[in-house]
């Protein structure tokens, strides 16, 4: 019965939600509610998933598909029809971009000289200019003086961005800085607390299935589903609160954070949007990496205590050993920890064992070298543009071969392919590469990937002797 009130309660505030956000783009006229109408279809997939798992209903893998077709498609229409209403403006929707003064244009104009970024062609673009030429000298040095000269002139009223264009050269953008605010919308506000909630509740209920699986073997049920939440939601937490500090390191501004919620792992995690322009490719990276570092590092001392815990005979907790299988390095370290136990069909274990392990495979997911993800975000510091978009797609496609053997892949897939598939646009600096230490921390962090996701094949763990 309380399930039914919290399901109905739930659904009324997503419509309430939704019905808010429509009455707010109404008053944008019709490019404002085909805007709305692209947001929705974004989030429909995502909408839908979280409802058939709270109705515990199965969606079933050609349902999945066939929703994320519709919502593509439903996209696809309505961004067609927002450049058809662009092109053509009417009185009523005001979608022309004021043009550049030409006092600023003779003022940019004069930043630009033959020691630093000589200047061939300055054209206005959008609300700013683009200007194209030949770059003098270190591009960090160069973006760093053509910066404050940019400042001494009009203020903080333009970015100067520096980047790669289409034949290979150095291309600038100066355009109006974006005004960062501080108070995030209502609905913002209120999906981040609704998912905040759910992430707990798939957390529980999986405590609940480890429960039911342990019948009558646990001492303290609730004890250890609380654990069990409070363990999980820390490792995320952590995370979160890692890339914020070295957002403000970096004085990049940030969305709210959205939880991913899960009902095989508990979790995905989360994502912030960045909302403000980042310095340089450095940066990105030590933006993508610290979550990696911190969720990492607590999800292996979880574990390592745990096997600790285990193997003197402190656990409580029986799983079947061939489930260690499914993790080369989890496999790895049992073994070592526990080993001829696992020969046997079950194994008692530490419940941070699960704690850890699950902290492992949200981190390891998010180091997938795809969008905005934590490995998106590092591939393309490290490897630019060009090398991120491809990493994308491959990442996609393996994602898409991995559904046949697990389910997981088909979810985590999705959300990237709707919420996280694009690369970050807004770097001041693209042309300066991270120092080259970051390439070494970058392989050892995809090195964890793999030896966390990867399985051991049959003949593997019956030579290491699991299951």
């Amino acid at each position: 019965m309380q399930t039914t009130v919290w399901s109905w309660l739930v659904g009324a505030i997503v419509l309430g939600v939704i019905g808010w956000s429509w009455q707010r783009a109404a008053k944008f006229g019709q490019l404002g509610l085909l805007t709305w109408g692209q947001q929705l279809c974004l989030s429909l997939p995502w909408l839908v998933y979280l409802a058939t798992w709270w109705w515990h209903l199965d969606l079933g893998l050609g349902g999945f598909f066939g929703l994320l077709t519709i919502s593509t498609l439903g996209y696809g229409l309505l961004a067609y029809q927002i450049s058809n209403l662009t092109q053509t403006p009417s009185a009523n929707t005001p979608v022309a971009i004021a043009p550049i003064s030409p006092e600023h244009l003779k003022l940019i104009s004069g930043i630009f000289g033959i020691d630093t970024f000589y200047a061939t062609e300055i054209s206005p673009y959008q609300a700013g200019v683009i200007v194209r030429g030949n770059l003098r000298a270190d591009a960090s040095q160069v973006h760093g003086i053509l910066t404050q000269a940019l400042r001494d002139r009009l203020a903080d009223q333009y970015n100067l961005f520096l980047t790669q264009g289409e034949t290979g050269r150095a291309v600038i953008y100066i355009l109006p800085a974006l005004q960062p605010t501080r108070n995030h919308g209502i609905a913002q506000i209120l999906l981040a607390i609704l998912l905040v909630g759910v992430n707990f509740s798939t957390t529980m209920t999986l405590a609940q299935q480890i429960l039911a699986f342990n019948f009558g073997k646990v001492a303290q049920p609730m004890a250890f589903s609380l654990g069990f939440m409070l363990g999980i939601n820390a490792v995320i937490a952590l995370r979160e609160l890692s890339q914020r500090w070295i957002a403000r390191r970096y004085q990049v501004g940030l969305t709210l954070p959205f939880c991913l919620p899960s009902g095989q792992i508990a979790s995905f995690g989360t994502f912030s949007r960045i909302k403000t322009p980042i310095p340089d490719r450095q940066a990105l990276f030590d933006l993508a990496i610290a979550p990696v570092i911190t969720g990492g590092l607590l999800s292996l001392l979880l574990l390592l205590s745990g096997l600790a815990l285990s193997a003197i005979h402190l656990g409580e907790l029986n799983l079947p050993s061939q489930i260690f299988r499914a993790s080369v390095l989890v496999g790895l370290l049992a073994k070592l920890c526990l080993g001829d136990s696992l020969n046997f069909n079950l194994v008692t274990v530490h419940p941070l064992v699960l704690i850890g392990w699950l902290g492992l495979i949200i981190t390891a997911l998010n180091l997938i070298p795809a969008g905005q993800l934590d490995g998106g975000r590092m591939f393309q510091a490290i490897y630019g543009r060009k090398g991120a978009a491809l990493a994308t797609l491959v990442s996609l496609v393996v994602l898409a071969i991995t559904t046949l053997v697990n389910p997981l892949a088909l979810y985590w897939g999705g959300i990237i392919l709707i919420l996280l598939r694009q690369q970050e646009k807004l770097i001041l600096n693209e042309l300066t590469e991270p120092e080259s230490d970051r390439d070494l921390i970058a392989l050892a962090a995809w090195f964890l990937m793999l030896a966390v996701l990867l399985p051991f094949t049959t003949a593997a763990a019956t030579m290491v002797g699991i299951g």
